[in-house]
């Protein structure tokens, strides 16, 4: 998201927001999708439930996105990339938990750029989906 220039300077315009929003949601998506795939080709049970909790999780997260994205008609052309994540193995476990602390990092920055007064709702989906995440980071450690 940095190369896009979504969460480097200045607060968050309402047309921005519903890039942010967008984003997320689709970045959420392919964490559904991902983690969903995961928790069905793994043998590892311990893995299995921790992808599948994660996988119903970000399913959560990009509803939380979808709702909170400003009805503002812009062309929504980017797709969720799975491709970046790598293949479901014995590093799956420690790749999630990279990628979700990318996703806490990227929220935080975002959580600084959001006005708390003008764009509570924001937040309130910053909050919940930055709890969750953290969550799933501490258990994929």
């Amino acid at each position: 998201m940095a190369d896009r220039g979504a969460f480097v300077t200045g607060s968050v315009s309402i047309v921005e927001l519903v890039d942010v929003c967008r984003s997320w949601r689709l970045r959420c998506t392919e964490a559904f999708e991902v983690t969903g795939r995961w928790a069905t080709s793994l043998s590892n049970a311990v893995d299995q439930r921790l992808f599948a909790e994660a996988s119903h999780r970000h399913a959560w997260h990009a509803d939380l996105w979808r709702r909170r994205t400003p009805a503002i008609p812009l062309d929504d052309t980017e797709t969720a990339r799975a491709d970046r994540w790598d293949p479901a193995d014995d590093g799956a476990r420690s790749r999630y938990h990279e990628h979700v602390g990318t996703m806490i990092d990227d929220l935080d920055a975002l959580s600084r750029r959001v006005d708390r007064d003008l764009d509570a709702p924001t937040i309130r989906t910053i909050t919940l989906v930055r709890a969750d995440l953290v969550d799933l980071w501490e258990r994929s450690a």
